[in-house]
């Protein structure tokens, strides 16, 4: 889809350059005021337009290049911990993480551990061992683990220093029952 957008955005910059350059052309060659004004109000609407395209490709060039420096987290369940790892390009600074325990019905009890104020480097990644997730992949590869599902939220600053939110995401864990560990990564 994009793909499309930028070869119509590039066929619309060079309708414009040529119709720019018989302007000119037309200007310099013909000297009636009825066609010099026809043709300075068209030049007029396609400048609009030209500012418009431009406009268009600033904002998808500064969407970019901000993807290129977030952070983005990817949850690994082994057998002692579970994993929530910076696999994008840019650090996560005074991070919040939240990660819980959802009961899916009245057999299990919520567990929930809350970190904050963590710098997560690109790469780097924390460790959940404590309380309900200290033998976490083991219960569920065992099948002793209640029916539940895990959930990931939270919040961190970028490094331009604005507050971004982590998407809010619920692993469904039925599939990663009886399997080995650690689970493939889930992307976030």
């Amino acid at each position: 889809m994009k793909f499309k957008e930028t070869d119509t955005n590039t066929k619309l910059l060079g309708f414009l350059v040529v119709v720019i350059t018989f302007y000119i052309l037309g200007s310099l060659i013909l000297k009636e005021p009825k066609l010099s004004t026809t043709s300075s109000s068209f030049v007029a609407i396609l400048t609009g337009l030209y500012v418009m395209f431009t406009y268009e490709l600033l904002k998808e060039t500064s969407k970019q290049r901000k993807q290129n420096i977030q952070p983005t987290f990817a949850v690994d369940i082994h057998r002692n911990f579970v994993e929530i790892k910076n696999v994008g390009n840019g650090p996560a600074l005074d991070t919040e993480l939240v990660l819980e325990l959802v009961p899916l019905n009245g057999d299990a009890e919520e567990g929930k551990t809350e970190t904050s104020d963590l710098d997560i480097p690109a790469g780097d990644s924390i460790e959940f061992r404590q309380g309900p997730f200290d033998s976490f992949g083991a219960n569920l590869s065992m099948g002793t683990l209640p029916n539940i599902d895990l959930h990931l939220r939270g919040n961190y600053l970028d490094v331009h220093e604005n507050r971004e939110e982590i998407r809010s995401r619920t692993y469904d864990l039925d599939p990663y029952r009886d399997k080995n560990y650690p689970i493939s990564r889930n992307r976030n």
